[in-house]
């Protein structure tokens, strides 16, 4: 202990209000890592029995009538949910982002619960939907929510917001390291010491609760591939190849978003 002092040159002081939010950064890994774990459990299932309906109906015209039934009837109550708790739309990181900036003051529980069972319907039901936002909000709402019953000023509770986001990402992806990045470069945008510490510890702690319940075995398999050392130049071209899609990608997202707010002719109230 006394060594860590000496390294991040702490007094007596900022020792005590470092454990603190490191205890609490344990239980934010704890308590995020433990929803979006079972957030993840869902859509994996909802998938598979997605795959296995449609093989059990694939010829059957009266079963498949029944299933667009059903798939209406979950369209629908995803519906009642994204009216009941608006926060819960879309990928969430932009609420997420929003709500550290103080922009938003969201209801932890009742995004919880939409983001939660929103998402694992449109997974039943077949449509794509990517983990990574839903799992940052989740993350950051259970954050949040512990945070309600723990004697932190506003500034700490936003600090726990931030680590609960990377910890979401952390436990979905069983990705420590991508988590607590993601922390300081999407959510936090910025270098902070409180930041690092307790975002690294709550990312770790979600990615070992995430571990408990799906193994040890990476979310993306990948079979060993021996890259001779004389052809790595080719990943610096494949590097900045990515770079520039990507760049021209998100540029044309905003100009897309730009143009679609002049189309005056459109009801859009």
């Amino acid at each position: 202990m006394k060594m860590i002092k000496q390294t991040l040159g702490l007094n007596v002081e900022d020792s005590k209000y470092y454990l603190k939010l490191i205890i609490e950064a344990v239980l934010i890994g704890l308590f995020s890592g433990l929803v979006v774990s079972l957030y993840r459990f869902g859509l994996d299932n909802s998938e598979n029995i997605l795959f296995s309906t449609l093989k059990y109906i694939q010829g059957d015209f009266l079963l498949t009538i029944a299933w667009f039934a059903i798939l209406a009837l979950m369209g629908f109550i995803t519906a009642l949910l994204m009216k009941w708790d608006p926060d819960s739309l879309g990928s969430g990181i932009p609420i997420v982002m929003g709500e550290v900036k103080g922009y938003f003051d969201v209801c932890w529980w009742k995004t919880l619960i939409a983001k939660f069972l929103g998402g694992t319907l449109t997974a039943l039901g077949g449509l794509s939907l990517g983990r990574e936002g839903p799992s940052v909000q989740l993350g950051a709402m259970a954050a949040k929510g512990v945070s309600k019953y723990l004697p932190n000023s506003k500034t700490d509770e936003k600090r726990l917001l931030v680590c609960g986001s990377g910890a979401g990402l952390a436990a979905t992806f069983s990705a420590p390291l991508a988590g607590f990045i993601f922390t300081l470069e999407e959510i936090n945008k910025g270098f902070d010491r409180s930041i690092v510490i307790v975002g690294l510890v709550s990312a770790v702690v979600a990615d070992l609760v995430s571990k408990i319940f799906f193994g040890q075995s990476p979310i993306f398999p990948f079979t060993s591939l021996n890259l001779p050392l004389k052809y790595f130049y080719l990943l610096i071209i494949l590097g900045i190849i990515v770079g520039i899609l990507g760049y021209i990608y998100n540029v044309g997202m905003i100009k897309a978003s730009e143009m679609w707010e002049k189309l005056s002719f459109l009801p859009l109230e």
